[in-house]
């Protein structure tokens, strides 16, 4: 499983096969020893993140899909934690409510008036 937007690199441990294009370079934009050359001006380095956070990402940028946002913002990707059962559980390890905080991040993408895309071809950026 891959991240649905266009404009991240994110990838998980499984979906990662040095050698595909990406230099053998990791999260620090750092190349890898002995491994091809370094970033060049422009290009970005993959980023490494765990399941969890890739099934967030992703419901994050569904949610903001749906509803025509221009943009990925930070109440779509709370609210896509609150969804998201092993996201849900670290919020709840820490304290944190994810009942009030889907309402709360709910409420605030309901509120938000969207953009006109173009018959659902366009897409949400990061």
């Amino acid at each position: 499983m891959g991240y649905r937007g266009e404009d991240l690199d994110l990838r998980t441990a499984q979906s990662w096969v040095q050698g595909s294009g990406d230099r053998g370079v990791h999260d620090t934009g750092a190349r890898a020893v002995g491994e091809g050359a370094p970033l060049g001006v422009g290009e970005r380095a993959p980023i490494y993140v765990d399941d969890t956070l890739l099934a967030s990402c992703n419901h994050a940028f569904d949610v903001a899909l749906a509803h025509r946002a221009a943009e990925v913002r930070i109440e779509h990707l709370l609210y896509a934690l609150t969804r998201i059962d092993a996201a849900a559980e670290i919020l709840e390890s820490y304290g944190i409510r994810d009942a009030s905080l889907r309402r709360e991040s709910a409420t605030v993408i309901a509120s938000e008036i969207p953009i006109g895309l173009t018959n659902g071809t366009g897409k949400p950026r990061r």
